[in-house]
């Protein structure tokens, strides 16, 4: 029963090997175990899957009980296969903790799902702030308009809890974007609590309350046991900052209510712990006087704090920078701190959100993907020996130039952050001739084309692992063939210029690499030179 959904255990009895688990994926996981340990199967790459082939196999005696460390999922944008070989416990937000909610089954931002404005906006104004982009947590002060939205926000949750027995999980998430209510109700509270969360807490409490009163019921009518479900907000943007909990026990959140935590504003780059890494967000003062910049706390007291709010804790980070997806963002370091830290302080899912929308990536991103699935199914890993056997495992003969390129990068952005000149944020302008000198781009070409140089000894002997390799190398070449384009299109004849991008065009058409940004295709950017 400690297995959870996603742990096994492997054992041999008498001259047998057995697998128990109590889903399918958990059955899975243990298979990857079973062959890590009979033909040293490990997945790198959906072409770099390396294990021993060999004629004869001998059993080794088995007894390995593991789960995973947190319940998480994919961080960038994986296939099936990936997501399965590397252990995820899914590869899309519906794992069995999840419940597929809202009236338009999305899994967050969802609360104008629950109460649409085209169905209540007329009738109900009151339901929602100013500009109608998320709701008013207090109906603008009318009490009965309150109970009216809370009644018609149940149906949803109840109906949809009751659609999926085996789920345990409901979403009730503000929306993606940093509005607030500005009606004299809220500023009132804001003003009262010291957070904005604070209404927030008080809404959902109550959607707790009522939501555990109806599985009471049901079990009851039923003569089963009580199902355990939890709703869980989000904690993001204007709502991110933790409410009093001392001086007011009543924003504590019910026992089955929880945090979905999303500091947003925080440096990836940095640790939870350093005390440069702060999280911003907009604040009132006792006057009454908001200032969206008017919040700041130090990001490891931030989440400290919210682990004191509720039992209940899930965690959504980010390893990546939205507006470039092309350049590198330094938080590989980091991020094994990162997941420790946060378990250290109840966190139990995680999801640290990189480039979500695209299949494939360049800088290093699928370093990233390899340490979060590590990292967050054991967070005892050290990136030294993932680092070796990543690129053992994924450059083959490849790895001592491809793992200088990377060491040589890492170091570089690493010098740029500690002499100020490069932000950690999420949404930072990283595309700056003085962050990208040519002659270091140059020689990190050189290191590509070292790599290139390795494999040829596969080119005729083995045409698939060549390939494979191949692929590996040039994904990482993306993006140094985006800033030479970028950054010094001025020092290349016009015909060069064309042949550079027809390239690029090529190879990332060819990888599966679709964004220049969250929100920008490669087409595009390409066009924009």
């Amino acid at each position: 029963d400690d297995l959870g959904a996603n742990g096994y255990a492997v054992f041999t009895t008498n001259n047998s090997v057995f697998i128990k688990a109590n889903s399918g994926k958990g059955v899975y996981n243990g298979a990857i175990e079973f062959l890590k340990h009979t033909v040293g199967y490990e997945f790198y790459a959906e072409e770099r899957i390396v294990f021993e082939r060999t004629a004869f196999l001998k059993l080794p005696d088995f007894n390995i009980i593991d789960r995973p460390d947190y319940t998480f999922v994919p961080s960038n944008g994986v296939s099936d296969e990936e997501a399965l070989s590397l252990r995820y416990c899914s590869n899309n937000m519906m794992e069995v903790s999840y419940l597929n909610q809202g009236k338009n089954k999305v899994l967050q931002h969802n609360t104008l799902s629950y109460l649409p404005v085209t169905e209540y906006g007329t009738a109900h104004p009151g339901w929602y702030n100013s500009d109608k982009s998320d709701l008013c947590y207090t109906a603008h002060g009318d009490s009965s308009e309150l109970e009216r939205m809370l009644q018609e926000a149940m149906k949803t949750m109840t109906a949809v809890v009751d659609a999926n027995p085996e789920r345990n999980i409901i979403t009730f998430s503000r929306m993606d974007n940093s509005k607030h209510c500005d009606c004299d109700s809220c500023k009132e509270a804001y003003k009262k609590y010291g957070s904005i969360s604070a209404t927030t807490i008080l809404f959902v409490n109550q959607l707790g309350e009522r939501l555990q009163q109806h599985l009471e019921e049901e079990a009851k009518r039923e003569g089963t046991a009580v199902r355990d479900v939890k709703i869980l907000f989000l904690a993001y943007q204007e709502t991110v900052e933790p409410p009093d909990v001392q001086n007011h026990s009543e924003l504590k959140c019910q026992p089955n209510v929880g945090v979905y935590l999303a500091p947003v504003n925080s440096s990836y780059n940095l640790s939870f712990e350093d005390t440069g890494n702060v999280e911003t967000y907009g604040k009132y003062d006792q006057n009454g006087t908001y200032n969206p910049n008017g919040g700041r706390m130090q990001t490891g007291e931030l989440i400290k704090a919210w682990s004191g709010v509720t039992d209940t804790l899930w965690m959504w980070m980010y390893n990546t920078n939205f507006h470039h997806y092309l350049t590198p963002y330094n938080s590989w370091e980091t991020m094994i701190e990162r997941y420790r830290f946060c378990k250290e302080n109840n966190a139990s899912f995680m999801f640290d959100q990189g480039q979500w929308n695209t299949p494939e990536q360049t800088g290093f991103t699928h370093f990233k993907q390899y340490i979060n699935a590590k990292a967050l199914w054991d967070t005892s890993v050290e990136l030294e020996d993932l680092k070796k056997a990543y690129f053992n495992g994924c450059y083959d003969v490849a790895a001592e130039p491809m793992r200088t390129f990377f060491g040589e990068l890492q170091a570089h952005l690493k010098s740029l952050e500690q002499q100020g000149s490069m932000d950690g944020g999420i949404y930072f302008d990283s595309e700056k001739a003085a962050y990208w000198p040519q002659e270091t781009l140059n020689r990190w070409e050189g290191y590509i084309n070292s790599a290139y140089e390795a494999i040829k000894i596969y080119e005729t002997a083995d045409p698939v692992i060549y390939a494979g390799l191949a692929k590996q190398i040039k994904r990482e070449s993306i993006f140094l063939q985006w800033e030479q384009l970028y950054l010094y299109r001025s020092r290349f004849t016009g015909d060069e210029i064309a042949r550079r991008k027809t390239q690029l065009a090529n190879d990332c058409a060819e990888l599966g690499i679709t964004l220049y940004s969250e929100g920008k295709t490669v087409e595009e950017a390409l066009n924009s030179l």
